[in-house]
């Protein structure tokens, strides 16, 4: 099936950044390139609000205790977020990163929020917490390279990630780690 994000109003040029909440099932909606919009939509793609700002979400996830987090394009901070209002409830600073994010997640086994850096192609694996970094891994030599946008999901163990980046023809893949999670 096909949803339409323009179902949210003034959302025109596509979501940005997309978090599904884990015990309604919507999904979260965030554009801030053309746009400053977010809304929340229904998996069936009914609206179900608008939210009155997108905060520069480059990127959003929620966390195993339902919290919905974003990292802005603009300050480059993890931001906890409220889902009714879009208000920053609380700001991070993220040790030692200063590039774009094109997408993150939560890691289902250690909480630690890992997020793909774009410009650099590496993915960063930071403690929600602190915000302290905790490893980098680059990504060119897996042959995953590209210019934005890119993917990052963990399976429900968290035993593999799922990881896709780029536009090009060669970009069509999407790449599985496998982690040991023991």
């Amino acid at each position: 099936t096909t949803l339409s994000a323009s179902i949210v109003p003034s959302l025109t040029a596509g979501p940005d950044a997309l978090a599904l909440q884990p015990v309604s099932g919507n999904l979260f909606l965030f554009s801030n390139f053309v746009e400053d919009v977010s809304g929340v939509i229904s998996q069936s793609g009914a609206l179900v609000a608008t939210l009155p700002t997108a905060n520069a979400a480059a990127a959003a996830a929620f966390d195993a205790a339902g919290n919905l987090f974003i990292v802005s394009d603009q300050t480059r901070q993890l931001h906890r977020v409220d889902t009714t209002t879009a208000a920053l409830l609380t700001s991070l600073d993220l040790e030692g990163f200063s590039s774009r994010v094109s997408a993150m997640a939560f890691d289902p086994v250690t909480g630690n929020l890992v997020v793909l850096a774009d410009i650099t192609d590496t993915l960063l694996e930071f403690d929600p917490t602190s915000g302290a970094q905790i490893s980098s891994t680059p990504l060119g030599p897996f042959g995953l390279s590209g210019i934005f946008p890119g993917l990052l999901a963990f399976n429900e163990t968290g035993s593999q990630l799922y990881v896709s980046k780029g536009t090009t023809p060669d970009s069509d893949s999407l790449f599985v780690f496998d982690r040991g999670t023991a």
